[in-house]
């Protein structure tokens, strides 16, 4: 983006913050929460398992609006209007909530009013691969758009939610360098993972919704690289080779899921794999996966909750290290198995079922949350349901 370009457009969205302040002519309704969830994609996420909490246990007079794309989700949920995002409805309602949650980035062209929080609980935990400001860099335009973003969202009406102290510190503190009030809550969709019953029934919803037997189910699940948003993510994995080899061993032939990143395209010839990217809930997807393959993807933080075998597929480690991304801790602090190669990964997946493989996972999953001082106790719908009410000052 040239200079002018970026001067226009920094013109522009403190335009477009003006115009959407006449909404401040309206009242605030301190009844009202607005839910602004991964960009109006699904009901999914984190929000989705706070709504259901709220179902089943808040008695207060809060209301709830969420905005999604399609305008109305294919089951409605009790307590929460549905409108369409980014329809004229959404902008006035997102001006007049007491409360606005958010699981992604504000945007720079919303204006902040005074009575009104934003909380943002985020779409990842732990710490990992660096995002934004933390990636080092000779850009100065990028630097100084990293810089206006951070000034932008340092205002005393946000309020970030954390799911660990690394992610307090890297995440939050590093790279947006926030200063504000932080809440040591965990995510509230990894709340799931505190209770055997509802991993079963997630897992068991899975399984039937995409109609897989009993055999082993992998998840393959990578993160997004630069220059892939909106394309199809390049795999590289054997995967005939992994599953030929685990059915040789096993006598039984696993069902391999492949979930892209929501910025990419989800699209695959590989005939072995079984393409999920439009399943809305990557929580009961991690429910139903016996084992999960990926590589540098913050869902290795959500999967280390239930200790199971996690394989880490990264042959470009040290380019992605060195060249396009970074990390914020070395790798081998991860909760999972370091694969550099095809034959290292298909012998580590084809042994995850012995008994002390799974053992082993189950430790190198407990130490890396104590390592990273998780906040995750199967408590956080709860937490964030009282931060809303004190917020609305009940």
């Amino acid at each position: 983006m040239s200079e002018i370009k970026q001067k226009a457009s920094v013109v522009l969205r403190k335009s477009i913050r003006g115009m959407l302040s006449t909404f401040f002519l309206f009242p605030i309704d301190d009844k009202l929460v607005f839910i602004d969830s991964m960009f109006g994609r699904a009901v999914s996420d984190s929000a989705k398992y706070y709504i259901e909490y709220v179902i089943a246990n808040d008695r207060s007079d809060t209301r709830y609006i969420w905005g999604l794309k399609d305008g109305v989700p294919h089951e409605p949920m009790e307590r929460v209007t549905f409108i369409k995002y980014k329809s004229p409805k959404w902008f006035y309602y997102h001006a007049i909530a007491k409360v606005v949650l958010q699981s992604h980035h504000l945007y720079n062209y919303m204006p902040f009013r005074k009575g009104q929080y934003n909380v943002l609980f985020w779409h990842a935990g732990g710490a990992y691969k660096r995002i934004g400001a933390s990636v080092a860099s000779n850009n100065e335009k990028q630097k100084r758009l990293h810089e206006l973003r951070n000034s932008y969202i340092n205002d005393p009406s946000v309020i970030f939610l954390s799911s660990s102290d690394y992610f307090t510190k890297y995440n939050i503190e590093e790279v947006y360098h926030f200063t504000g009030r932080i809440e040591k809550t965990g995510l509230p969709r990894n709340d799931i993972f505190f209770s055997e019953e509802r991993i079963a029934t997630a897992a068991a919803k899975v399984k039937k919704a995409l109609q897989l037997g009993d055999a082993p189910v992998f998840l393959y699940a990578p993160t997004f690289r630069k220059g892939t948003v909106g394309a199809q993510h390049n795999i590289n994995i054997d995967f005939e080779k992994l599953v030929s080899d685990y059915e040789a061993a096993h006598g039984v032939r696993p069902y391999i899921l492949y979930r892209s990143h929501y910025y990419e395209k989800g699209a695959t010839e590989v005939s072995s794999l079984i393409n999920v990217s439009d399943y809305p809930d990557m929580q009961e997807l991690l429910c139903a996966a016996d084992c999960l393959i990926t590589d540098y993807s913050s869902c290795i933080w959500d999967y280390a909750l239930m200790g199971r075998p996690c394989f880490l597929f990264v042959p470009d480690l040290e380019e992605y290290t060195n060249k396009e991304q970074g990390l914020f801790v070395p790798i081998d602090q991860w909760p999972g198995v370091v694969c550099k190669d095809n034959d290292d990964l298909c012998e580590q997946v084809r042994n995850s079922d012995r008994a002390e493989a799974r053992a082993a996972a189950k430790e190198r999953a407990q130490r890396h949350l104590r390592t990273y001082g998780s906040y995750e106790e199967g408590k956080a719908c709860e937490r964030l349901n009282a931060l809303v009410q004190e917020l609305r000052g009940r």
